[in-house]
């Protein structure tokens, strides 16, 4: 009944929607365009807590209480064997972490 913001991703040309539940769906690229689309009342989404902790605190958004409205996913980060990693990859790394652990 109501509008599905899912991911995409583009193929030969085309942008295709990764996995909409629904008939009824806008797809993009990007959480953070899912997000604001979210915020602006489009429609509804899944998207990762860290990226929408601020708007549930500040009730602009809200958790959705249906048996899969809270999934798990494993967020990884991977480097080739060649590559020395470096200040910047090291800081990456550790501000993930931070992030998906700590909230």
């Amino acid at each position: 009944m109501h509008t599905e913001v899912t991911l995409a991703y583009l193929d030969d040309h085309a942008l295709i929607a990764e996995a909409p539940e629904t008939a009824n769906y806008l797809a993009f690229t990007q959480y953070e365009i899912i997000r604001d689309v979210v915020l602006e009342g489009t429609g509804w989404a899944d998207l990762p807590q860290p990226l929408i902790a601020d708007a549930l605190e500040g009730g602009q958004l809200r958790i959705i209480r249906h048996p899969e409205a809270r999934w798990w996913r494993t967020f990884i980060a991977l480097e080739s064997e060649q590559a020395t990693g470096g200040p910047v990859v090291t800081w990456l790394a550790n501000e993930l972490e931070s992030l998906l652990t700590h909230r």
